[in-house]
C-alpha cells in the first residue's frame, strides 16, 4: 500500500499563517477597516483585558493553572465580542473595551503594558490569531440568525433555510452520520477547485445539530437526462465523479443535475461521495483503483445512462485535467478543512491520494501506448520469447489424461505464476480439455485493470478484422461422450490462427465472469506451439508486456502487501504489517489452485477468539458425491464447470451472478453446532482459516461482491469477534475460499451412520486409506443427528421444533416419491404446474420432462409447455433467447431451449400469436 509523503513541519506553520491572513482580510472586509488596524485593534483589547484579567489574578501574590486559563478565557471573550460589534452584530454581554479605546491617547500606555506582560512571562495570541479566533466566530454566529422556511426534500433531516434581512437561502441536510456531510463538503470543493459546476457548501451548527449547507442555484429546474447526456458541463464532470466515487451524482430518477437561471447544469446533491452511499452506509473507496470509470458508464445504473457515451480518449484529458488543477497538497488541505478525525479522516485521504496517483498512471500509460501505436502501426507484430513454463505444465496435465468422478469426464487444471500487476492473483489457469477437443487458457484482469478491459473488448469491435459476439464457454461430456457447452456470460471473439480469444462483455450481469479472457487452442496444437501463440496474443492483442514472464521479487513482494491489506481490510499499512506480510507463502489448497497463506494464523485466532470451525452443508448426501468430496475435495460453481462437472449447488445461477460462484462457501461456529446439524456435513480443519483468499458476510448474500454488498464483508478478526460474543448468525453467516477446497483440510465428514461402512469399502475399492495423513476411520464419522432426508434451507435448524422436522420431512419425501414415479413411469402425468413445482435444479428440468415424454404424455407436455410460454414469457425475453448466447441461469431459457429442441415448439409462431393478442 502507498505511503502518504512526509512533510517537514515548517510547511504546516507556513500553511497556518497562509490561512490566518485569509481570515484576516475576510474581518477585515467586513469590519470595513484595514488588516493594519485589525491588527492594532486586536492587540490593544488583548493588553486591556489581560491587564485587568492578571491584575485580579494576582491578588493573592500567585497565579493557579485555572486562573491562567481564565485569563485566556477572558481574553479570548472580549476580542469575539469586539470583532462581532465591528462587523455590525450585537454583542452577546457586557461592555466592549475595544469600543472605547483611544488609540493615540493609550498608545504609550499600551506598549508599556505590553512590556510588562512579556516581563510577566505571559503568552498572548497575536492579532493574527484574533482574526481567525473572530472571524470563526462570526461564521457560526451567522447561522444562528437563519430560520427554516420550506421542509426537507430528500432523504435526510434538513430543509431549506433562510437569511429574513437578505433573502439568502441554502439548503441544509443533517447527518446521522455527521463525516457524511464532511465528505460532502469535501465532494464540492473538489469540483470548485476543478471548475466544475456544483453547489457552494459550507459546514454549519444549526439548532445545535452539525450540518452542510449547501448555496441555492438560482433559478434551479429539471435538467431532463437528454440535456445531461449531451451538457458539457454534466459531460466534462465524468472522471471527477468517478474519481470522488460519487455513485448518485445523477440520482436515481437523474433529478441530482439541476438547470440555473444562467443556462448551466449544477451537481445539486453529492452526499453520496467518497466513503458514503447516499443513503448513509458505508462504501468501499479503494485508493488502488477506480472502478467507478467503468461502473458509471454502464447503462444498467442512473450514472450510466448519462455518462455510456464517455470514450477513453475523454477520460484521459479529463484525468490529465484533474492532475492538472486538484495537487496532492490541494487534498490534503481540502481533507483537513472537512474536520475529518481518525480513521475516517486516513481512509479518505488515502483513498483520494491513491486515486490521484492511479490517474498520474493511467494518463502515463496512455502515452506510452500512443506512441508504442504510432511504432507498431508500421511494425509486424513483435516476436515475443516465452521460458517455457507453460508448454511443460500443459504437456504434464496431457501425459495425466482425464479422470472420471462419477458420470463426469474431469478436465485437469495446474497453473503457472505470472506478470506482475495486470492479471488477477498473478495467475495464469491452464485446462487441458482434450476430450472435448481444446485446451484453454484463462485468467481474470485485475479490478485496477477495468480499463485495458473495456478498452481491448471495444477494440475488436470496432475495428474491421474478423470478429464476432459470441459467449465464453464451459464444456462437459454427456452420458453419450458428446462435449457440449455451457455459455457462461456474453463475450466478444476473434481468432489468431487456429487460436481463438473470447473477451467477456464488460457489462455483463455475471459478476464472476468480470475481466475473464479466455485462449483456446485446438487440442492436437503442440504445447510449446500453444505457448508461443498465448505469448504472442498477450504482447500484442492484449497489451500485457512479458505476461508469461516469472514474477520479481520486488512485485512479489507488492502482491502480498496488497493481499495482507485486502484479507484483513486494512486501509494504510504499518511496519507490523509489511512484516506479516512478507511471511506469506504460497501453497497449494486444491487440486491445481494455489494461494498465499499465513501459517499458523489459525493458532492465533483460536487463542484469541476461542476454538472455531468452518463446515459445508452436502447438498448431496449419495455414497458416490461424499467420497468425491473426500479425494477430491470441494470445487466452487465457476470451477466445477471449468473442469467438466456439470452440477448445480444449492444456489448455483445466484452465486454465478452475485460473483460468489468463484469461491466455495462454507459457514462458520463452534465446534459443538456443527456436529449437531442433522446433515451430511464437511467439518475443515482450522488451518483452513490461514488462507488469505477467503472474505465473509455476517448474512447470507450469495458471496457477492456487487458494490453496495462488498464492503460490508468482515475480516477474519470482526468475523471471529462476532462469533465470540454471541452476535454472529449461527446458520446464515458465509465464507467464500476462492476455487476450492483440497481433502487434505477435511476434519470430518458426519454422515447418515447407515452409510458409514458403505462410504469406507467404496474408498478402499479406490485405494484410499487415508487422507492428510489421517486414517479414513477417523474422519468418515457417523452423525447421529442425521435425519434421512435433510432440509434445503440449513438456517433452519436451529431451534428447530421437532413436529416441524416431521412435517418437513414428509413433505421431502413426498416431493422424492413424486419425481420418482415421473421418472420410472408409475405417477401420473401432473400437468406443467405440477412438474415446475418438483424441479430444484436444471437437471430435474430436464430429467422430468424427458420421462414424461418417454411414458407417453410428449404431446401434452408440448401443449402445456407451450400455453406456459405463452402466458408467462414475453416477446423480448423470447427473442432475447433466440438472438443467443444462451444464458443457463435464466430459467426462461431453459424451458424455451426445451421447447424448441426437444419438442420442436415454433416460438417464433408464438411471438406471432403474442403481438396479435397484444394488438
Amino acid at each position: 500500500m502507498e505511503r502518504f509523503e512526509h512533510h517537514e513541519e515548517t510547511d504546516k506553520v507556513d500553511k497556518f499563517l497562509d490561512r490566518i491572513k485569509e481570515f484576516k482580510d475576510k474581518i477585515a472586509a467586513k469590519m470595513g477597516i484595514s488588516d493594519e488596524k485589525l491588527t492594532a485593534v486586536a492587540d490593544e483589547a488583548l493588553v486591556d483585558a489581560a491587564r485587568e484579567t492578571i491584575s485580579d489574578a494576582d491578588a493573592d501574590g500567585q497565579r493557579t493553572e485555572s486562573e491562567s486559563s481564565d485569563i485566556n478565557d477572558a481574553v479570548s471573550s472580549v476580542l469575539v465580542q469586539g470583532a462581532m460589534e465591528k462587523a455590525g452584530y450585537d454583542q452577546s454581554s457586557g461592555e466592549n473595551p475595544i469600543l472605547s479605546l483611544d488609540t493615540e491617547e493609550t498608545e504609550t500606555e499600551l506598549i508599556a503594558s505590553i512590556a510588562a506582560l512579556h516581563e510577566e512571562e505571559v503568552t498572548l495570541p497575536t492579532g493574527e490569531d484574533v482574526a481567525e479566533l473572530a472571524a470563526q466566530t462570526i461564521e457560526d454566529a451567522k447561522w444562528d440568525r437563519v430560520i427554516k422556511v420550506d421542509r426537507a426534500h430528500g432523504t435526510n433531516p434538513g430543509g431549506w433555510y433562510e437569511y429574513p434581512s437578505t433573502g439568502e437561502r441554502y439548503y441544509v441536510k443533517f447527518y446521522e452520520d455527521p463525516n457524511q456531510g464532511r465528505t460532502e463538503y469535501i465532494a464540492n470543493e473538489v469540483y470548485a477547485r476543478l471548475g466544475i459546476k456544483a453547489v457552494s457548501s459550507e459546514l454549519a451548527v444549526i439548532d445545535g445539530q452539525e450540518a452542510v449547507a449547501s448555496s441555492e442555484i438560482p433559478g434551479a429546474d429539471v435538467a431532463y437526462i437528454e440535456e445531461q447526456k449531451k451538457n458539457p458541463d454534466v459531460q466534462m464532470g465524468f472522471v471527477a465523479d468517478a474519481f470522488l466515487a460519487n455513485w448518485d451524482v445523477v440520482g436515481a430518477v437523474h433529478d441530482n443535475i439541476a438547470r440555473a437561471s444562467d443556462g448551466g447544469l449544477y451537481r445539486i446533491d453529492n452526499g453520496g461521495s467518497l466513503i458514503y452511499r447516499a443513503q448513509g452506509r458505508l462504501k468501499e473507496y479503494s485508493p488502488n483503483s477506480i472502478p467507478e470509470l467503468d461502473s458509471m458508464r454502464n447503462p444498467n445504473y442512473s450514472a450510466g445512462k448519462v455518462f455510456e457515451d464517455i470514450t477513453q480518449k475523454e477520460i484521459i484529458e479529463q484525468a490529465q485535467s484533474l492532475l492538472d488543477n486538484l495537487s496532492e497538497d490541494d487534498i490534503r488541505e481540502i481533507v483537513e478543512q472537512s474536520g475529518l478525525e481518525g480513521s475516517t479522516h486516513d481512509m479518505v485521504l488515502d483513498g483520494m491520494l491513491g486515486r490521484r496517483r492511479y490517474l498520474e498512471q493511467l494518463c502515463a500509460e496512455a502515452a506510452q501506448n500512443d506512441s508504442s501505436e504510432d511504432e507498431t502501426s508500421i511494425a509486424e507484430r513483435r516476436e515475443v520469447v516465452s521460458d517455457g513454463r507453460l508448454a511443460q505444465k500443459l504437456s504434464e496435465l496431457r501425459e495425466l489424461g482425464p479422470k472420471q468422478i462419477g458420470d463426469f469426464v474431469v478436465f485437469r487444471r495446474s497453473e503457472i505464476t505470472c506478470d506482475h500487476d495486470h492479471i488477477e492473483g498473478q495467475k495464469l489457469n491452464i485446462y487441458d480439455k482434450s476430450p472435448a477437443g481444446r485446451v484453454e487458457i484463462s485468467f481474470k484482469l485485475r479490478n485496477s485493470e477495468e480499463q485495458l478491459h473495456r478498452k481491448l473488448y471495444d477494440k475488436f469491435v470496432h475495428q474491421d478484422e474478423t470478429y464476432r459476439y459470441d459467449a465464453i464457454s464451459d464444456w462437459h461430456i454427456n452420458k453419450a461422450g458428446e462435449a457440449e457447452p455451457y455459455a457462461l456470460c456474453e463475450a466478444i471473439s476473434f481468432s489468431r490462427g487456429d487460436v481463438k480469444v473470447y473477451i467477456a462483455n464488460p457489462d455483463t450481469q455475471v459478476r464472476t465472469a468480470h475481466g475473464m479472457v479466455k485462449i483456446v487452442a485446438p487440442s492436437e496444437m503442440p504445447s510449446e506451439d500453444i505457448e508461443k501463440a498465448v505469448a504472442d496474443i498477450m504482447e500484442n492483442d492484449i497489451g500485457i508486456t512479458g505476461a508469461l514472464n516469472e514474477v520479481s521479487d520486488e512485485y512479489e513482494d507488492k502482491y502480498k502487501q496488497a493481499r495482507y491489506g485486502w484479507e484483513h481490510r486494512i486501509y494504510e499499512m504499518h511496519a507490523e504489517d509489511y512484516e506479516a506480510a512478507g511471511r506469506l507463502e504460497s501453497k497449494e489448497v486444491a487440486p491445481g489452485y494455489s494461494t498465499l497463506v499465513e501459517p499458523g494464523k489459525h493458532k492465533e485466532y483460536e487463542a484469541k477468539y476461542g476454538e472455531a470451525r468452518a463446515y459445508h452443508v452436502m447438498y448431496s448426501d449419495e455414497t458416490d458425491s461424499i467420497v468425491s468430496t473426500l479425494m477430491n475435495g470441494l470445487l466452487c460453481s465457476s470451477e466445477r464447470y471449468e473442469r467438466g462437472i456439470y452440477d448445480d449447488g444449492m444456489s448455483t445461477s445466484k452465486d454465478l451472478k452475485s460473483g460468489g460462484g468463484d469461491s466455495v462457501f462454507t459457514r462458520i461456529s463452534r465446534r459443538d453446532h456443527a456436529e449437531a446439524l442433522m446433515t451430511a456435513t464437511v467439518i475443515f480443519k482450522p488451518e483452513l482459516f490461514d488462507r488469505t483468499d477467503w472474505y465473509s458476510y455476517d448474512r447470507d448474500r450469495y458471496g457477492s461482491t456487487e458494490d453496495d454488498e462488498y464492503p460490508q464483508r468482515l475480516s477474519p478478526d470482526e468475523l471471529f469477534g462476532k462469533l465470540n460474543d454471541g452476535t454472529l448468525l449461527a446458520n446464515t453467516n458465509e465464507q467464500m475460499f476462492r476455487t476450492g477446497i483440497g481433502p487434505d483440510y477435511i476434519e470430518e465428514v458426519r454422515v447418515n451412520p447407515a452409510q458409514c461402512d458403505e462410504i469406507l469399502v467404496a474408498l478402499r475399492e479406490k485405494g484410499v486409506s487415508e487422507i492428510g495423513g489421517r486414517p479414513i476411520e477417523e474422519i468418515v464419522v457417523p452423525n447421529e443427528n442425521y435425519v434421512a432426508s435433510k432440509r434445503k434451507d440449513p438456517s433452519e435448524i436451529e431451534d428447530w421444533d421437532d413436529s416441524l422436522d416431521q412435517e418437513w420431512v414428509q413433505k421431502q419425501e413426498q416431493s422424492t416419491q413424486s419425481k420418482e414415479g415421473i421418472l420410472n413411469g408409475t405417477a401420473e402425468y401432473p400437468g406443467m404446474d405440477g412438474i415446475l413445482d418438483l424441479c430444484e435444479t436444471q437437471k430435474d428440468v430436464y430429467a422430468l420432462f424427458d420421462a414424461v415424454s418417454e411414458h407417453g404424455h410428449k404431446d401434452d407436455l408440448k401443449n402445456d409447455l407451450s400455453m406456459y410460454i405463452v402466458n408467462n414469457i414475453s416477446v423480448g425475453l423470447i427473442n432475447k433467447y433466440l438472438g443467443g448466447p444462451f444464458d443457463p441461469l435464466d430459467a426462461n431459457n431453459i424451458l424455451l431451449r426445451y421447447a424448441q429442441e426437444k419438442l420442436d415448439v415454433d416460438l417464433q409462431n408464438i411471438i406471432d400469436i403474442k403481438q396479435k393478442w397484444n394488438k
